[in-house]
């Protein structure tokens, strides 16, 4: 209290002794947020998966402890969160490694940081050691509007027909025709493919950070299961007979990661505008909201947690096939030979 004015410090005192006469002081010592942080992570890493570990000790090590480190632990507030995600969202952070590329962090992996302090500062309540969550208090950077790369129909007619009855149909149309993430795609089992009733279960997803993971997805929305179009379900039987050896997954010749630059590398072949492999998912939410599938089924097939989801992510599109509706009204109505006559009372 060295420094505070005579007022200030009485004020403290009277802090502390209320706290002590109700149970509530808490004293956390002169723990920097540096060594509480490492010492949470040590014992946390036991209880969260292998990737999710490695995920938080990047985030650490690259982001968070350079940012709050030397802060005392007791002393964290939620303004000087507020500065450190400002300048994460804002300024380009030292790589840690020379070919690293060098850009302001998203709202989500700034989201994700805020997560972890706020998971860490949780510990630290339960343990006594402060009285309130920085984290929870807060306030995290305006979110970017996403807006998903669509490909044209056109387009997907065009690569569908350059692929087909090659291995590149598979992941194709299990991502455009069904809306599989990347991850399902290549974590689907041909156990997972019920080809009696036309049915997909989604029961494992391939994950990565600094290597390859199947388990379990991460939300009930997603371990889900859904009806597949009867042409896609001919297309992988087919596929499957005409293997002299079946591996346990379909999509066996490539990892999630080294199908995106292949995929990449396809348009290219074919002179069709980039997108991403992940966003034939969006073209199959496109396609299903255009011809009529309504926004609660599409949710469920896609495993988006609510309707809200899907409206959200395909806003934009939306109000063009919206534009376009207006369109075709006005042009049933706008017609030489249509006429109408106002009449006034």
């Amino acid at each position: 209290m060295q420094g505070d004015s005579e007022k200030e410090v009485k004020r403290k005192v009277n802090d502390i002794e209320y706290e002590l006469q109700h149970n509530l002081y808490r004293d956390s010592g002169r723990v920097k947020m540096e060594t509480f942080l490492n010492e949470w992570f040590e014992i946390q890493k036991n209880f969260i998966e292998e990737n999710t570990a490695e995920y938080y000790r990047n985030m650490l090590d690259k982001h968070i402890i350079p940012g709050i480190g030397n802060i005392l632990l007791r002393d964290l507030k939620p303004q000087d969160l507020d500065e450190f995600y400002n300048d994460l969202h804002n300024k380009p952070r030292k790589p840690l490694h020379d070919k690293e590329k060098v850009v302001p962090l998203s709202w989500n992996s700034i989201k994700k940081i805020n997560s972890i302090i706020s998971e860490s500062l949780k510990y630290a309540m339960k343990n006594n050691k402060i009285l309130t969550n920085a984290a929870a208090l807060t306030s995290l950077p305006k979110k970017e509007k996403y807006t998903p790369e669509i490909m044209a129909e056109k387009n997907f007619n065009t690569l569908l027909s350059n692929v087909k009855g090659t291995f590149d149909e598979i992941p194709i149309l299990l991502a455009a025709c069904t809306g599989l993430r990347r991850g399902e795609v290549f974590g689907l089992r041909w156990k997972d493919i019920d080809f009696k009733n036309g049915v997909i279960r989604v029961k494992k997803v391939v994950t990565r950070y600094k290597k390859y993971v199947t388990k379990k997805p991460k939300n009930e929305t997603s371990q889900r299961f859904f009806a597949v179009p009867r042409f896609v379900m001919d297309i992988l039987e087919n596929y499957r007979k005409s293997l002299k050896v079946i591996p346990e997954k379909v999509c066996n010749e490539f990892t999630a990661q080294s199908y995106s630059k292949h995929f990449k590398l396809l348009l290219e072949k074919f002179n069709l505008p980039h997108v991403r492999f992940h966003d034939l998912r969006h073209f199959n939410t496109i396609i299903m909201l255009k011809y009529g599938v309504k926004d609660k089924v599409a949710s469920k097939r896609l495993g988006h947690a609510s309707t809200k989801t899907t409206k959200d992510i395909y806003q934009h599109v939306l109000s063009d096939m919206d534009l376009e509706a207006a369109r075709i009204i006005n042009d049933v109505f706008d017609r030489p030979h249509i006429t109408t006559t106002h009449q006034t009372s």
